[in-house]
């Protein structure tokens, strides 16, 4: 946007693109474990309650909080890596406007950080990619309401910075030939609120497709976090699928929290995955954001959903099984055993000693007294826990040879 803010010196207003607001408000992002495309949906709900007050949004994602894409080289502000201002006034102008004293602290606003949680998870008109904890009765109709919803943001307060949208542009020309073009998203690494979908069953939906409509060329542009996934549909579709180079995790570990790859490019790879999405003729997804937003960036896209199918999982988050131990790229029990004996030493030590503060990794020490405390203390509790569930079930399945070799051992 390119409309100039101006001050209404008769009543004080903020005058942007002929409408007048009360205040600024800035947005700002409280959770630590937001992944990228989840920034954007707090942005947008923040724009909707902004706007409900008659504030005017200024986003400021800094790395108070959320660390994974910041690099100070490009300034302190994330959201303006990716994005230009949702409203054409950034952080920085925000600031200079006050130093000025073209506006006072009352007409600077911000929301709570409890506020931004609530309109993210239980506001039923919230922008959402997926239902929480409400179950609803109609997947198929939540899922059009909100995409309509989120449609509507993204066409008017999404904006993605030229160059970006010109390295998607070229990847696309370059690696498109033009034949019918399926767009698919399937998570894996971390994926686990809830249920994730196999890549069966984008190879059945896609074989369908091709013979209903008689299909003789076609491409299939895959998007995901897990590397297994680009072998696994190389093998199904052989040079006709196309991948763009994105960071990928081989384990339960998302890419964004990966330490080997730069913080920008965290967050540029998902966006152009978002952006190559939006081009195809068929677009596939699961229950993650990264494909809804696909959808959202093109709203003529036809598309099978397979998050309609999908069931939110009512735990706790850092317990359950993540995609990565669900969809069969495991080779053997004791593998399992040590992923979720693993997943629990990260997520304990992200969730309870460093909240999510990829800075204190950069400490070896204090890791390896928090990972020691956790092998002499937790890690007992939840192996007892295991042997216990294990005994209750042979105890179940085998009552009859248990107590005969109980029987024995006492009898010798």
């Amino acid at each position: 946007m390119h409309a100039v803010l101006t001050m209404n010196s008769i009543n004080n207003s903020l005058v942007y693109d002929g409408h007048a607001y009360d205040a600024f408000v800035v947005i700002h992002n409280p959770d630590f474990n937001a992944g990228f495309s989840v920034l954007m949906t707090y942005a947008l709900n923040g724009v909707r309650q902004a706007l409900a007050r008659n504030w005017l949004p200024v986003i400021n994602f800094d790395n108070s909080c959320n660390t994974f894409f910041y690099d100070p080289e490009r300034g302190e502000n994330i959201w303006e890596y990716f994005w230009e201002p949702v409203m054409g006034v950034s952080y920085d102008d925000l600031l200079l406007k006050k130093a000025n004293g073209d506006i006072g602290s009352d007409q600077i606003k911000r929301f709570k950080d409890q506020q931004i949680f609530d309109w993210h998870n239980s506001d039923p008109d919230r922008i959402a990619t997926f239902w929480l904890h409400e179950e609803p009765g109609d997947p198929i109709e939540w899922m059009r309401k909100h995409r309509e919803i989120g449609r509507y943001y993204v066409a008017n307060f999404i904006n993605v910075r030229p160059e970006i949208i010109s390295k998607a542009d070229a990847f696309a020309r370059e690696r498109f030939d033009g034949s019918f073009l399926f767009t698919v998203h399937i998570r894996g690494t971390d994926w686990s609120y809830a249920e994730p979908t196999n890549h069966q069953r984008y190879f059945d939906r896609i074989r369908q497709i091709i013979a209903d409509q008689n299909l003789d060329e076609f491409q299939v542009f895959l998007a995901t976090d897990q590397t297994q996934f680009v072998n696994i549909f190389q093998e199904e579709f052989g040079d006709r699928l196309v991948s763009y180079d994105s960071a990928r995790g081989e384990s339960f570990i998302a890419p964004f929290k990966l330490r080997d790859v730069p913080p920008y490019k965290k967050g540029e790879d998902v966006l152009i995955d978002i952006l190559l999405l939006a081009k195809g003729n068929h677009l596939l997804k699961c229950a993650a954001s990264v494909g809804e937003y696909g959808a959202w960036f093109n709203p003529d896209i036809e598309m099978t959903d397979f998050g309609v199918e999908s069931k939110f999982i009512k735990k706790n988050h850092f317990l359950i099984s993540t995609g990565f131990e669900k969809l069969g790229l495991l080779e053997s029990p004791l593998q399992e055993f040590f992923v979720a004996i693993s997943r629990r030493l990260t997520n304990y030590l992200e969730s309870v000693v460093f909240k999510f503060d990829q800075r204190a990794w950069a400490h070896p020490r204090i890791a390896l007294a928090y990972g020691l405390r956790y092998l002499f203390s937790y890690l007992p509790r939840l192996l007892v826990k295991r042997f216990l569930k294990l005994l209750r079930v042979l105890l179940i399945k085998f009552p009859s040879r248990i107590l005969r070799v109980c029987f024995q051992v006492k009898h010798d």
